[in-house]
């Protein structure tokens, strides 16, 4: 499956054209924190797992908390620490030809 599918499949999300530019945001976002080229193979499935984050913080699945008497919400505004562990893994990898 393809990685807009599998968006798709996690979230129930099917605009097609927000999950597509979330995609392209997030494959400058890994190679900017990894400073390396995006790689299909190694780096697919951490970024579904980012794109599903992004597209749970378009809804409410991302909030942190929630008051309803005082109206007060707060999003998470990072990445949870199991992304955060893979693009540190991946920024540490060294590539030899």
């Amino acid at each position: 499956m393809t990685p807009t599918e599998n968006i798709q499949t996690l979230t129930g999300f099917t605009d097609t054209a927000k999950i597509d530019v979330l995609i392209l945001l997030t494959k400058k976002e890994i190679e900017t924190y990894t400073k390396r080229i995006y790689d299909t193979l190694t780096m697919d499935s951490l970024l579904t797992e980012m794109v599903v984050f992004k597209v749970q913080k378009l809804g409410n699945e991302a909030t942190k908390s929630l008051t309803y008497n005082d109206t007060t919400q707060s999003f998470l505004t990072d990445y949870p620490i199991p992304i955060l562990r893979q693009l540190d893994e991946m920024k540490k990898r060294v590539r030899l030809l």
